[in-house]
C-alpha cells in the first residue's frame, strides 16, 4: 500500500480506505491468492489456531437458529438479510444498537430472533423462512409488543392530562 493513503488496521490486518485493498501483516496463510476474499484469508490464517477468548466456543461452533441457511455469517432470504450473532445464538434483523427498539423472540428449536421494530416490514417479506411454530411465536411477540407499547402510550397520555389539569388548577 502506498504512503499517504488512509489505512485502517485491525490487529494484523490493514485495510486501505481508498482502494479497499487489504494486507495481512502476520503469519502468511497458505493457499490463498491476492484475490481471495477477506473471509477466505481469515479462515486460512486461523486454521489450527485455538481461540480461548470468552464466548469463543459459541463462535467456533457457529450455532444460530436457521444456521444451515447462513453464508459468511449472513442469511439472505427473499432479498432480506439477517446477520448471525453466534455469541448469543441469535439471528438479527435491523439495527441492534438500541436494545429498547429490539423485539426478542425465543424460537422453537432454541436460539433467538432479534428484530428492530423498524424492520418488521422486512421480516414479513421473509416470514416463510421460519417454521410454522416459529411464525406463531413471532406473531405473538409482535402482538404482545404492540399491546405493551399502546398501554405505555396510554400511561404517558394520562400523565399529560394530569399535568395539564394541575396547571389549570394553579391558574385559577
Amino acid at each position: 500500500m502506498a504512503e499517504g493513503e488512509e489505512n485502517m488496521a485491525f490487529g494484523e490486518i490493514t485495510i486501505n480506505q481508498n482502494t479497499k485493498e487489504w494486507q495481512y501483516n502476520g503469519r502468511k496463510p497458505q493457499n490463498v491468492s491476492r484475490n481471495s476474499s477477506f473471509s477466505e484469508v481469515l479462515n486460512k490464517t486461523t486454521e489450527g489456531v485455538t481461540i480461548s477468548a470468552p464466548g469463543a466456543a459459541a463462535i467456533n461452533d457457529k450455532k444460530v437458529p436457521y444456521g444451515h441457511l447462513a453464508e459468511d455469517g449472513l442469511i439472505t432470504y427473499n432479498g432480506i438479510t439477517f446477520f448471525c450473532d453466534y455469541k448469543n445464538n441469535a439471528i438479527c434483523l435491523g439495527d441492534m444498537s438500541n436494545p429498547k427498539e429490539v423485539i426478542n423472540v425465543a424460537l422453537e428449536g432454541g436460539g433467538v430472533l432479534k428484530v428492530n421494530r423498524d424492520s418488521i416490514g422486512d421480516l414479513v417479506k421473509a416470514i416463510d423462512m421460519f417454521s410454522p411454530e416459529d411464525v406463531k411465536r413471532i406473531l405473538d411477540a409482535i402482538a404482545r409488543d404492540n399491546f405493551c407499547r399502546s398501554k405505555l402510550q396510554e400511561i404517558e397520555d394520562e400523565k399529560g392530562k394530569i399535568g395539564q389539569e394541575l396547571a389549570e388548577e394553579e391558574n385559577l
